[in-house]
C-alpha cells in the first residue's frame, strides 16, 4: 500500500513538471505600434517620396504618437500633407508580416523601407477626400522590404483636407504589425463585430424594403388610394438612405459625394413623407405644406452645393440643420393640428414621428459637434449612437425609425381593413339595391289587348337610376311612365322604390298624367337627397287617344319625330308645380318610342362624340332592342332604357 502511494506521488510530480509554460515563447506574433513617431508637416522640398527612404535622417523631426491629433503638436486646423516615420525590429525566422490599419479619415500611402506597400484614396496632385468609418486595411509587407538587419522603417504619408476641421490628424488610431494570417483572422473578427454593431440599421433597411414591396403590391390592387404609393416610395428611399449610411462602414466614399447623396435622398425622403402624410391626414396644401416643401428644397440645395466644395464640413452641417429645422417643426404642427381635429391616424403617428424628428435633430447636433472638433460635446451623444448592446447594438435613431415604421404600417393595415369593410358594406348595399330594382323594374310586359309594347333596360353599373312602369287602365288602354333618378346605388334604388310605389298607388285613383306627376312631385319634396328626378307619364286609350305630361324628361318620338310637349320642372325640386297635358292621336301604324338620356349621351371612346338627337331620331322607329343595341355599340356611358308602343287590332275583331 505504501509503495502504491509513493508511485502516485512520483507520477503526479512528473505530470506537474510537464505542464511548465514558457510565457515568452507562447505569445502571439502581433504587436501594437504605440509610442511616439517622428512627425513632420508638408512634403520634401524637391517633392517625391524621399522621406520614405530608410536612409533619410529624421532625427530633427518632432515626436508625436500616431494616435494623437495634430493639435498636440501645435498644428490646429492644419491641412495638407504630413509624414509619420518609425523604425521597428523584425526578428529572424519571422512569419509573413502585415500591417492592420484601422480607419484614417484621409487619403494616405504606406511605405516599408521606401517601398510603397499600400495606398487608400488619392494624394496630391490627385487628392481625394474619403470618408471611412471602418477600413481595417490589411497591408502585407513584402519580404524584399525587410533587410537582413531586420530593421524596417515604416513611413506614412497622409493627406488631410484643409477645410476638414474634424480630427485634424489620426485620432484614436492603433496600428498592429505581425503574422499576416493572424491579422487577417483578427480583421475578419472586426468585420463581424462591425456587422453586429450595425445589425439594427441593417434590419431597419430590410424592413423598409419589405414595407416598400408591400406598399407597391397594395397600390397595384387599389390604384385609387395614392397613400400606398407615397408610402412605398418613401420606404424605398428610406432604405436607400440607410444603405448609404451603412456603406460608410464597409467601403470608402468621397466625402463630398457622400454628403451630397445623403442630402439629396434626405430631401427626396422628406418630400415623399410630406405627400404621404398630407394624403392620409387629408391636409390641404396650406402654409404648413409650403413651409415643409421649402425647407426640404433648401436642404437638398445645400447638399448639391457641397459637391462644389462651397462649405467646410462644420459650415455644411450647420447650414443644413438650419435649413431642415423649420420643416421638421412644421411636421409636428401638422400632426398636432390634425390630431386635435380628431384624426385617429394623426394621433397614432404623433408620438413616433415626434421622436423620430427629435432623433434626427440630436444626430445633427452630434454631426455639428464632430465637424466643429468639439469632441467633448460629441462624446456626450455616445448614448445616442449606442442605446443598448442587447441583443445587438441599437441606436436611438434606429429605435425611433422602427417605431415610426410600425405606426405607419399599423395605420395602413387599419385603413386597408376599413376599406375592405366599406367595400363589403357597399357590395351588400348594391346587392340589396339590385334586388329592389329587380322587383320594381318589370321583367315581363303585361299582356294588354290592342297594344304591342317592348322594353329594354340596361344599367351602366350594377344598379342604375332609370325606371319605367306599364300599367293597364280601366277603359282597355295603357299607362306608360319612364324616368331617370340622379345618382346610383342604394339611394337611387330607394328613390325609385318610392316613385314606383307612388305611381302604382295613384294609378288606381286617376289616369291623368298631369295629376300623377303633380302628386309624385309633392311626395318627393325633400327626399331627393340633393338630386332630382325626370319623368314622363302618358296614357293611350283603346281608341288611340294619347295624353302626355312631362317633368323634365326627354320627349317621346312618334314615327321618327320628337313630340312637342310642354315641359315642366323635374320632380321634387319645388312645391305646387302644375304639369300641363298634351293630347295626340296614335294611329295603328304609328311607332312611339320613349328613351332615357343614356341613349343620347352614349359617347364614342375614340372621337369623344355623342350619339345625339339626330342619330336617336333616325333609329327611333326601330325595335327597342335595336335602339338600345345601337347606343351600346356606340359607347354606353349611362343607364339605357327604351320603351316602344304600337297599337294593334283588337282580339275580338272590333274597330280600334
Amino acid at each position: 500500500m505504501r509503495r502504491l502511494c509513493l508511485l502516485l506521488v512520483l507520477l503526479t510530480a512528473q505530470f506537474t513538471a510537464a505542464q511548465t509554460v514558457d510565457f515568452s515563447a507562447s505569445r502571439e506574433p502581433v504587436a501594437e505600434l504605440q509610442g511616439s513617431w517622428r512627425f513632420h508637416v508638408g512634403d520634401p522640398p524637391a517633392g517625391g517620396t524621399s522621406w520614405a527612404s530608410s536612409e533619410f535622417d529624421d532625427s530633427s523631426w518632432q515626436l508625436l504618437p500616431f494616435d494623437h491629433s495634430w493639435d498636440v503638436a501645435g498644428y490646429r486646423q492644419t491641412g495638407g500633407d504630413c509624414w509619420y516615420r518609425v523604425k521597428i525590429f523584425v526578428p529572424a525566422n519571422h512569419p509573413p508580416l502585415a500591417l492592420l490599419i484601422p480607419a484614417i479619415y484621409s487619403s494616405y500611402q504606406v511605405f516599408a523601407n521606401g517601398q510603397l506597400v499600400g495606398q487608400v484614396g488619392g494624394l496630391p496632385p490627385h487628392a481625394e477626400v474619403l470618408l471611412r468609418y471602418q477600413d481595417n486595411l490589411l497591408v502585407p509587407i513584402p519580404s524584399n522590404a525587410i533587410p537582413a538587419s531586420g530593421i524596417v522603417t515604416l513611413a506614412f504619408r497622409i493627406w488631410h483636407w484643409p477645410r476638414w476641421n474634424t480630427y485634424p490628424g489620426s485620432d484614436d488610431i492603433t496600428l498592429e504589425i505581425g503574422d499576416q494570417a493572424l491579422l487577417a483572422h483578427w480583421r475578419d473578427l472586426i468585420y463581424r463585430e462591425t456587422f453586429w454593431s450595425n445589425a439594427s440599421s441593417i434590419l431597419i433597411c430590410f424592413c423598409f424594403l419589405l414595407a416598400s414591396l408591400a406598399g407597391f403590391l397594395i397600390y397595384a390592387l387599389r390604384r385609387a388610394e395614392h397613400e400606398y404609393l407615397w408610402f412605398a416610395l418613401f420606404a424605398i428611399t428610406s432604405a436607400i438612405q440607410t444603405g448609404l449610411e451603412l456603406s460608410r462602414n464597409y467601403i470608402g466614399m468621397p466625402f463630398l459625394l457622400s454628403e451630397a447623396l445623403a442630402s439629396t435622398f434626405g430631401f427626396i425622403t422628406g418630400l415623399l413623407f410630406l405627400f404621404f402624410l398630407s394624403t392620409i391626414l387629408r391636409e390641404r396644401r396650406g402654409w404648413l405644406f409650403w413651409i415643409i416643401l421649402t425647407s426640404f428644397l433648401c436642404f437638398g440645395l445645400v447638399g448639391s452645393l457641397s459637391l462644389l466644395g462651397a462649405f467646410s464640413p462644420f459650415t455644411f452641417d450647420l447650414i443644413r440643420e438650419l435649413a431642415i429645422l423649420p420643416g421638421r417643426l412644421a411636421f409636428v404642427v401638422m400632426l398636432v393640428r390634425s390630431a386635435r381635429r380628431g384624426n385617429l391616424d394623426a394621433r397614432l403617428l404623433l408620438a413616433p414621428v415626434s421622436l423620430l424628428l427629435t432623433a434626427f435633430f440630436l444626430g445633427s447636433i452630434a454631426d455639428i459637434a464632430f465637424s466643429g472638433n468639439n469632441l467633448r460635446l460629441y462624446h456626450a451623444f455616445d448614448w445616442y449612437f449606442e442605446l443598448t448592446r442587447w441583443p445587438f447594438h441599437i441606436s436611438f435613431l434606429d429605435l425611433t425609425e422602427f417605431l415610426t415604421l410600425l405606426a405607419i404600417l399599423a395605420i395602413l393595415i387599419l385603413r386597408f381593413a376599413r376599406s375592405r369593410r366599406d367595400e363589403e358594406r357597399l357590395k351588400g348595399e348594391l346587392e340589396a339595391a339590385r334586388i329592389v330594382q329587380q322587383v320594381l323594374v318589370p321583367e315581363a310586359i303585361p299582356d294588354i289587348p290592342g297594344f304591342i309594347i317592348q322594353s329594354v333596360y340596361r344599367p351602366f353599373s350594377q344598379v342604375g337610376g332609370d325606371f319605367f312602369q306599364i300599367i293597364p287602365i280601366a277603359d282597355g288602354g295603357v299607362l306608360v311612365s319612364i324616368g331617370d333618378v340622379s345618382g346610383k346605388g342604394m339611394p337611387a334604388a330607394m328613390t325609385v322604390s318610392l316613385l314606383v310605389g307612388t305611381l302604382r298607388t295613384l294609378a288606381h285613383y286617376t289616369q291623368s298624367p298631369g295629376e300623377i306627376l303633380a302628386a309624385m312631385n309633392q311626395r318627393m319634396l325633400g327626399r331627393n337627397n340633393g338630386g332630382f328626378t325626370t319623368c314622363l307619364v302618358l296614357t293611350v286609350s283603346s281608341a288611340g287617344i294619347l295624353t302626355a305630361a312631362n317633368a323634365g324628361h326627354i320627349p317621346p318620338y312618334l314615327n321618327g319625330h320628337e313630340l312637342l310637349l310642354e315641359n315642366g320642372l323635374p320632380i321634387g325640386i319645388a312645391a305646387g308645380i302644375r304639369y300641363p297635358e298634351t293630347t295626340f292621336t296614335l294611329p295603328h301604324s304609328a311607332h312611339l318610342s320613349l328613351i332615357t338620356d343614356g341613349v343620347l349621351e352614349a359617347t364614342n371612346p375614340i372621337t369623344n362624340e355623342l350619339f345625339g338627337f339626330d342619330r336617336t331620331a333616325a333609329i327611333s322607329t326601330q325595335s327597342a332592342e335595336q335602339i338600345s343595341a345601337a347606343a351600346q355599340a356606340f359607347g354606353q356611358e349611362d343607364d339605357i332604357t327604351v320603351l316602344t308602343v304600337q297599337r294593334s287590332a283588337l282580339r275580338d275583331g272590333g274597330n280600334a
